[in-house]
């Protein structure tokens, strides 16, 4: 299913990065020209992260964020992001410039959604884990050498 497809993964982490980015090009007395474009960047990762949960709504059903806890998560981010994008396209207080902190600290929750990445890198995990469990072994050849 396209939906759980690696690249679908890469992508949706890659714009998870760049919404982190865009939170940190946000700076105080910035020009006005670069907070518009800010506002429209965020509005179309908004728009991207919304169009990925409604799709798994569609594919999945209405249920699948109540059986897992990372959808159920990304359903509440998804919403609030539309939420963000339609009061400040109705004209409300955008989020970056002041006024409305607390969606600026959900968008910055977004970077949350790279932990999904493992369930597609677990060769990765395998190798992780046994360099876990070989560091005993690196101690003790570590203090041995360090005797020596």
């Amino acid at each position: 299913m396209m939906l759980e497809h690696w690249a679908t993964s890469w992508l949706m982490a890659a714009l998870s990065v760049a919404s982190v980015g865009l939170l940190a090009a946000e700076h105080q007395g910035m020009a006005d020209q670069l907070w518009w474009q800010l506002v429209q960047v965020n509005w179309a990762l908004s728009a991207c992260f919304l169009l990925e949960v409604v799709s798994r709504l569609l594919v999945y059903g209405p249920l699948q964020p109540l059986r897992s806890a990372w959808d159920g998560f990304e359903l509440v981010l998804g919403g609030l992001a539309a939420a963000e994008v339609a009061m400040e396209a109705a004209g409300g207080i955008p989020a970056l410039r002041g006024g409305m902190y607390g969606l600026v600290v959900v968008r910055s929750l977004r970077a949350l959604r790279l932990l999904r990445l493992f369930r597609v890198l677990t060769p990765l995990l395998d190798i992780g884990q046994v360099l876990v469990s070989s560091l005993g072994s690196f101690t003790a050849i570590a203090v041995l050498i360090l005797l020596f």
